[in-house]
């Protein structure tokens, strides 16, 4: 494995832990997903760890995706993609009707 070269104003100790943070979310998804692949707490779990990522290029810009890196490469795990449409004929998809909420 390389040495990945951090670009990043910031405390290494707070950057250390988003990565550590970002690992766990992304590896609860893994397991979850391999457990239940259609439940909700594995949707929670995606939601979870972009809403992680989204955090992190709020803060850091462009930079983000080194840290990003990091818990890909101290994982080894895929990044989940923000919605599997296909994946679960159990899922329920709302759209917006003058009347309310549908299905």
């Amino acid at each position: 494995m390389g040495v990945i070269t951090m670009h990043l104003h910031a405390n290494l100790e707070t950057i250390d832990r988003l990565v550590e943070q970002g690992a766990l979310i992304l590896r609860s998804f893994h397991a979850q997903r391999a457990e239940n692949p259609c439940g909700s707490q594995t949707e929670f779990l995606r939601g979870e760890f972009n809403g992680w990522r989204n955090t992190i290029h709020t803060e850091y810009h462009d930079s983000a995706e080194e840290i990003v890196d990091r818990v890909l490469a101290e994982t080894c795990l895929p990044i989940p993609a923000a919605f599997d449409s296909g994946h679960c004929s159990t899922a329920y998809y709302w759209r917006w009707h003058p009347t309310g909420l549908t299905r």
